[in-house]
């Protein structure tokens, strides 16, 4: 039989014309479905063969691990960009500054790689995750040695450091999306999966929010704007906080409408940034030279992409 031909097999007549028909459906080895009558009393009276087409719709779903990777990689790459900046500036004095560079190209390899093949990149994710968490950590020390005990007065300027070298929270970032990528590799760390993307992305947006109080201090906050990433998300961490320790219908709500806020203000104050940077005298037309002095560009990412990461711990539950 060819395409969607119908083949009907007639037999014997039968002696019982009125009796009860007896309707039984299988499917033989070819996957053609087949309807055989049977009357008691005598034996098969037709055998109906029809092939039929069958279409596969792939799936799109997305699980929760591939949706972190996207944060992952985004946030790696942005990451990278405003180190880029940063390190540049100061000429790279220190040679450890080219170090940070490396260890993001692998973890957004590992990103792109629990994306595509999520089955596959475990231990990929764990790897990428140790090197996130080391690298982290040693930029938290080398931030604060180099931005404040070896500058002039040290610690007795500690405000004008803080505002005007190195960045201290900033290398945390990457100890934070080490951390993600452990989890969704798979590394067993005493809790679901989602629950862990919860406080991590709890603490990095509290460290964020910090960093941002620091940064707009230094714009002496010239425009109100300026305010919201230092209010909204204390109110996302105290949701979060209060999602984690009484969970409840009424507290995820609330903890994901604040995360949406969140998001759509990383998503803002990203265009604002740029702004920033145009507004410096030659604007985008001297573009190095503003990048370096104007604010950082892809910083404000860092509330939109972990915004994302917990509201899919949040929907996945």
């Amino acid at each position: 039989m060819r395409g969607n031909t119908q083949q009907t097999l007639q037999t014997l007549h039968m002696p019982f014309p009125d009796a009860p028909k007896h309707v039984f459906t299988y499917t033989d080895p070819l996957g053609l479905p087949s309807d055989l009558t049977f009357r008691p009393g005598f034996c098969t009276t037709s055998i109906t063969r029809e092939r039929r087409h069958t279409v596969v719709t792939p799936s799109l779903h997305v699980t929760l691990e591939q949706w972190v990777s996207i944060v992952i990689s985004v946030l790696t790459v942005a990451s990278a960009w405003e180190s880029f900046i940063g390190h540049y500036r100061s000429g790279f004095a220190v040679k450890m500054q080219y170090a940070p560079f490396l260890v993001m190209v692998v973890m957004a390899g590992a990103g792109i790689t629990g994306l595509v093949v999520p089955v596959h990149a475990g231990t990929v994710l764990q790897v990428a995750g140790w090197l996130g968490l080391v690298a982290g950590a040693v930029g938290v020390v080398y931030h604060h040695y180099y931005g404040i005990v070896e500058k002039p007065a040290g610690y007795r300027w500690l405000l004008h450091h803080v505002m005007y070298h190195a960045p201290p929270l900033a290398p945390l970032i990457l100890a934070a999306l080490g951390a993600l990528a452990l989890l969704v590799g798979g590394a067993s760390v005493g809790m679901s999966v989602p629950q862990g993307i919860l406080v991590v992305c709890t603490v990095t947006i509290l460290g964020a929010a910090v960093q941002s109080g620091i940064s707009h201090y230094r714009g002496a906050y010239n425009n109100p704007l300026m305010y919201v990433p230092v209010t909204v998300p204390f109110v996302t961490v105290v949701a979060l906080v209060w999602q984690a320790l009484a969970p409840s219908a009424l507290g995820a709500r609330v903890a994901i409408a604040v995360l949406w806020i969140t998001f759509v203000i990383g998503c803002v104050g990203f265009g604002m940034h740029l702004r920033g940077v145009d507004r410096q005298m030659g604007g985008l037309h001297i573009p190095v030279a503003n990048l370096m002095q104007g604010p950082p560009v892809s910083a404000p990412l860092t509330f939109a992409g972990f915004a994302a990461a917990a509201l899919a711990a949040l929907y996945s539950r």
